[in-house]
Parts: structure tokens; sequence; C-alpha cells
């Protein structure tokens, strides 16, 4: 499946209106550029799955949003259990 297939069939949104995703029992839970949330059940999960990869839709599970940044210029604080 290439990208140049937008759209899904049965599934209302195009790629490029698409932030991320989680699966769970099923069912996607999709994440829109615009800041709505959406559910989609796709015949066939696998494919789904493929169609948001290839689009390069992050998934939740692999890629949270949140970068982590370490100074190795800084000493780690250490807490003092008071």
């Amino acid at each position: 499946m290439g990208t140049e297939n937008n759209h899904y069939p049965e599934f209302e949104y195009s790629a490029t209106e698409l932030s991320a995703y989680a699966f769970s029992v099923g069912t996607y839970i999709i994440s829109l550029k615009g800041g709505k949330m959406t559910s989609f059940e796709p015949k066939d999960i696998a494919a789904f799955r493929s169609w948001l990869n290839v689009h390069r839709v992050r998934d939740i599970s692999v890629d949270d949003g949140v970068t982590k940044y370490i100074r190795p210029d800084l000493p780690l604080k250490k807490n003092k259990g008071k």
C-alpha cells in the first residue's frame, strides 16, 4: 500500500488529519491534528495498522511524544529522603 492512498476504506478521515493512535481490544483510538479524538474498528486490524505506519502516524505505544533530554554537564540530584 503506497502513500498515494491517503484514505483508508470505511474510515472518514484522511491520513493527513491524523496525529497519533493507540490500539486496544480491537479498537484504534486516534488523535486528530485538530485536537479531537475518534475511534475506529477496522475489519482488518493489521491492514489498518500498516496503512497508519505507511503514513507515519505516531503509535503512542512506541513513541509517547515526550522527548527526554539528559544534560551530561549537570550532575544528577539525589533525593534527601526527609
